[in-house]
């Protein structure tokens, strides 16, 4: 299981086209007990892909449970920027407030 005690198997496929086997792929199986519904399957070229992807499902379950999983990837990454845009903004309408501060408290004092 990876991340551990997820539930999330990582086994080996080998890759079979009739009678010749050419190559190794991991296959991320997430079970139902995190997706809500059916089990989720996904292959991968690489262990480190199938790990990344794994880790990536078993945090977004943790932080926002069965809903993150039926988003796509592009829902969640658009998300994160949708968040990324709001802390700026708030970021920058702090910094203008402080801003806005500092000026009239230097035009008050030099008054």
């Amino acid at each position: 299981m990876h991340p551990s005690n997820s539930g999330i198997r990582i086994p080996q496929k080998i890759n079979v086209r009739g009678t010749t086997a050419f190559g190794i792929s991991y296959v991320v199986t997430v079970p139902t007990k995190l997706t809500g519904s059916a089990v989720r399957r996904k292959q991968f070229m690489s262990k480190e892909q199938a790990e990344a992807f794994a880790e990536d499902e078993w945090s977004g379950f943790r932080k926002q449970g069965e809903v993150y999983l039926f988003c796509d990837f592009d829902r969640r990454f658009n998300k994160l920027l949708r968040h990324v845009g709001f802390v700026k903004t708030e970021r920058l309408r702090k910094f203008s407030a402080l801003e806005r501060r500092a000026l009239s408290n230097t035009s008050i004092s030099s008054h």
